[in-house]
């Protein structure tokens, strides 16, 4: 599974990018133990590999982004 994880770092650290996050490695990280505790959902999702890794990524980056954002 890792190797195969590997193949999505370049999506996972270019969205973690998009979402601006003060640590885009910590964001990944997370992407990742989201992306192994969920992957038996994967196959009955029906989606393509890395579309599925990319929303269970943008999910991740949006709960972080939302948690760093502070009210003035």
């Amino acid at each position: 599974m890792q190797a195969s994880l590997r193949l999505f770092l370049p999506l996972l650290f270019a969205l973690a990018q998009r979402h601006q996050l003060p640590d885009p490695e910590e964001a990944v990280h997370l992407a990742l133990q989201d992306i192994c505790t969920f992957c038996a959902c994967w196959e009955k999702s029906g989606l393509p590999a890395h579309v599925w890794v990319a929303g269970i990524a943008r999910q991740r980056f949006k709960t972080l982004g939302s948690s760093t954002l502070t009210v003035s």
